[in-house]
């Protein structure tokens, strides 16, 4: 899992989440939305391939570029080299955004999948 999600308390007073996260299946290459039901966002074809080129020496890269446009947050998730696209969400005023890492497992094993976690923001003119 890897996201970033903002919660925020409607006039009703009930709770929701938006934001951008995803579940790479590292098996067989598939990544899904977990947070806008969205479903499947695609699937690397040559996912086997893709995987040999990263090591502990080497490690894979998850990212996101997020566009601020107008009302607009663009999102762009990076995995590796790869860039997909994903689901537009509104900005609201005063918006902050958590960011979230996991895999499935122990946490040890949570540790060693993100063992140079970073987090940095780009204001844009």
């Amino acid at each position: 899992m890897f996201g970033l999600v903002s919660s925020h308390k409607a006039s009703n007073g009930k709770s929701s989440s938006v934001g951008f996260a995803i579940h790479l299946d590292l098996l067989t290459g598939e990544v899904w939305d977990l947070l806008n039901d969205n479903g499947l966002l695609g699937i690397h074809q040559d996912h086997e391939m893709f995987l040999t080129k990263f090591s502990d020496e080497e490690p894979m890269l998850l990212s996101w570029k997020i566009e601020h446009l107008g009302t607009a947050l663009i999102p762009k998730l990076h995995i590796g080299e790869e860039e997909w696209l994903y689901p537009a969400i509104a900005y609201r005023d005063g918006m902050s955004m958590q960011t979230l890492a996991g895999a499935a497992g122990d946490f040890g094993s949570t540790i060693t999948a993100f063992h140079h976690p970073a987090v940095w923001r780009e204001t844009m003119c």
